[in-house]
């Protein structure tokens, strides 16, 4: 999927789109419709550890394999950034020397606990997008699930945070409306970001498509007949994403704790 750029002259942005989301929202959707216009960048998690982008390891050379590859004719690149990211580039990366001229997206999901179902089975399927097979079939587990939507909570919480601090206003963008108007959510980028697109050349047939199946809507109502408990509230701010135990411990020891 990711070609390398060999000439040596590193190409520097003019324009940047930075996508907040985490997993499970339409990222990956929203980001292929993103490239197919050839204007408004082709959008990446360049600052995930979990994907290699041939050689590139360190931060500075994830931002000079994006600029190689990510930014789009007219000098627009587009990032696509979730908290954990933030681990990777925190104290190695200066954004507002690195990406000028920002434009902020907030991608998230409407349903919440969908988004932790579809979560929960990626995470055994090992399957993130529609083209790509799944490697494992998916178990069902409340308590699983429950940590997945925990764990986005949490991630939506942190991003709320941010743009607060930071006095940002992003453009706010819904899963449910990108799936039902592909068109619509990249004309408002577009004119976010003060770029010109004509409606009629928008491609909506893109390589990825929604993963969500029959199973996805069982799972939920069993979730909730097993879950909900309407005498607790969850702390949601926790010091540690798995709860301590000796299993999570030797887990943790053989590399194999599961991820929230």
């Amino acid at each position: 999927m990711h070609t390398s750029n060999s000439g040596l002259d590193t190409p520097r942005p003019v324009k940047s789109i930075l996508i907040a989301s985490e997993t499970r929202s339409g990222s990956n959707f929203l980001c292929a419709l993103m490239a197919e216009t050839n204007q408004l960048g082709k959008p990446w998690e360049y600052f995930s550890k979990y994907i290699p982008f041939d050689n590139a390891k360190t931060v500075q050379e994830r931002y000079r394999y994006a600029c190689n590859n990510g930014i789009t004719p007219n000098g627009v690149i587009s990032i696509k950034l979730f908290p954990e990211h933030w681990e990777m580039i925190k104290h190695q990366f200066d954004i507002d020397k690195n990406f000028p001229d920002r434009y902020w997206i907030w991608l998230r999901r409407k349903d919440l606990l969908a988004q932790a179902i579809s979560r929960h089975i990626a995470l055994h399927t090992r399957s993130w997008v529609s083209n790509t097979e799944p490697q494992n079939p998916p178990e069902y587990s409340a308590r699983g699930i429950h940590r997945r939507l925990r764990y986005l909570a949490n991630s939506e919480a942190r991003w709320r945070v941010f743009f607060t601090r930071n006095g940002i206003t992003p453009l706010e963008l819904w899963y449910e409306d990108i799936i039902r108007d592909p068109l619509k959510t990249i004309a408002d980028i577009a004119s976010l970001a003060g770029i010109e697109i004509d409606r009629s050349i928008i491609k909506t047939d893109v390589y990825t498509k929604p993963q969500r199946t029959s199973l996805n809507e069982e799972w939920k109502q069993r979730y909730l007949q097993e879950m909900a408990d309407i005498n607790h509230m969850d702390k949601i701010w926790a010091t540690r994403s798995h709860s301590f135990s000796l299993k999570n411990l030797w887990s943790l020891c053989r590399g194999k704790l599961p991820k929230p």
